[in-house]
């Protein structure tokens, strides 16, 4: 078998672990047999993961996908959502700066780069 790397979110690699502890499979090999099941689910008819492609960059409209479809488009809108964009870390680069708030704490309070709220 060859042997590579691969670039995986922590989050992803710790779900992984979680599920091939639980199916005794290795992390490879529970990696392999999820892969099997999304080519098959793509290639099924069912779900069309071009569909969810074109959802998530704003071609159709998420109501023309199926359920399933549906599923994934969101859980792809909140991992995008996750990750800031360059844009993104410049504007907060800029506050900092400047001396102003950088975002909301748990509470939607302004924080400041210090943690303290703005009041």
């Amino acid at each position: 078998m060859a042997k590579s790397s691969i670039k995986i979110a922590a989050h992803d690699l710790e779900t992984l672990r979680r599920e091939a502890k639980l199916t005794k499979r290795s992390i490879s090999g529970q990696a392999s047999y999820w892969m099997a099941i999304g080519k098959a689910v793509e290639h099924s008819g069912i779900f069309d993961v071009a569909n969810v492609r074109k959802a998530l960059s704003r071609q159709v409209s998420p109501d023309v996908l199926t359920g399933p479809e549906q599923e994934v488009f969101v859980d792809e809108l909140l991992e995008a959502a996750r990750v800031q964009t360059p844009e993104q870390e410049a504007l907060f680069e800029d506050r900092r700066k400047r001396g102003i708030g950088v975002g909301l704490d748990q509470d939607g309070e302004i924080v400041q780069e210090s943690g303290e709220a703005d009041t």
